[in-house]
């Protein structure tokens, strides 16, 4: 993570960064700091890449801090939108072949065992996209190699595969666990894509601190304001919302991902599918842990992962750079804060 940001708080660099302008306050004192401060490492290197060409530009204008750090925020958004949307589109792959398990299993297991396709009113889910068409080439081909043949050309190529393992290994009932592990793996994929994103968008609070810190500085305030800005900023949205996630709030949390990248996932079972992929993972990492293979099981709850780093607003950053311009007071920023 950039900033420090591995297990560590933002507002650390930003209490640094404040102690540094209080022994030479002005855009003079964040010239040496930029300068010398090679201690403050990315973080530093971040600062620079939109406030060095600010000060040569205009060595006394904020508007010029904000232009430059609005084009880096741009970059690292965008790429946080593309990882996420990828796992957007994981997400409902996965959740597709969560409420179409049942069927995917009745259909796959009477192909392997040769017999002839049930009638559309035994399935539960005949309108789903995946079991239409695997219950299409079931009927075509009536064969489980032909409904094989299919999913190798489909997003669920990974299917085939954990099939022709499982089999071996289990028999008939693989074909439960191959749909298990597809799941899984599904959801696995899209936390790891979130985790990227994460990646990217994890600096909005670095630059939120940053942005409040120079915009003050280059106005001369004093030193206590910046400290009170720190204290202030320092909860942010992340202790309210991990503490919803980690009581287990279903509605706060769906509320929460509604309102971000995952608009479209509205059912209120995406977080019982949550807790069962993440139930699904734990069980194959015993499994290959009692096999003796090392596993790296899905540690955290994807919701809490999802709301850590989503509901970061860029309108926080807004208000307080625009209070900060005005010479508002801490107090009064922080009351008009979206926390």
């Amino acid at each position: 993570m950039p900033f420090g940001y591995r297990g560590g708080s933002p507002a650390g660099y930003a209490a640094k960064l404040a102690a540094a302008l209080g022994e030479a306050p002005g855009p003079e004192g964040i010239k040496l700091l930029l300068q010398s401060a090679y201690s403050f490492n990315t973080f530093i290197e971040a600062l620079k890449s939109f406030a060095i060409a600010a000060w040569i530009e205009d060595t006394s204008s904020p508007r010029g801090i904000e232009i430059g750090m609005r084009r880096w925020l741009s970059t690292r958004i965008a790429q946080a939108r593309a990882f996420a949307s990828g796992a957007r589109e994981l997400i409902n792959m996965a959740y597709s072949t969560y409420i179409a398990a049942r069927d995917l299993t009745l259909l796959l297991r009477m192909a392997y065992e040769g017999e002839e396709p049930p009638q559309p009113d035994a399935l539960a889910a005949p309108e789903n996209p995946l079991v239409k068409h695997v219950y299409k080439f079931y009927l075509e081909t009536r064969s489980f190699r032909g409904i094989h043949d299919y999913l190798q050309r489909t997003a669920f190529h990974m299917l085939p595969k954990l099939l022709d393992y499982y089999l071996k290994v289990e028999g008939a009932n693989g074909i439960d666990a191959a749909i298990d592990t597809l799941i899984a793996w599904l959801f696995n994929n899209a936390y790891r894509n979130t985790m990227q994103a994460r990646y990217y968008l994890c600096p909005r609070l670095d630059m939120l601190y940053a942005r409040v810190m120079l915009n003050l500085a280059m106005r001369g305030a004093p030193r206590e304001v910046i400290e009170e800005f720190i204290r202030l900023l320092r909860p942010c949205k992340l202790p309210d919302l991990t503490r919803e996630a980690s009581i287990g709030d279903p509605e706060a949390i769906m509320l929460k991902l509604r309102s971000t990248f995952y608009g479209e996932v509205t059912e209120p079972d995406m977080i019982k599918a949550f807790a069962i992929v993440e139930n699904l993972i734990r069980r194959e990492a015993r499994k290959r842990a009692a096999m003796g293979i090392a596993s790296n099981p899905l540690s955290v709850g994807f919701a809490t992962a999802a709301l850590e780093y989503l509901t970061l607003d860029l309108y926080d950053i807004v208000v307080i750079a625009n209070g900060a311009f005005a010479g508002a007071r801490p107090s009064e920023i922080a009351q008009q804060l979206s926390v």
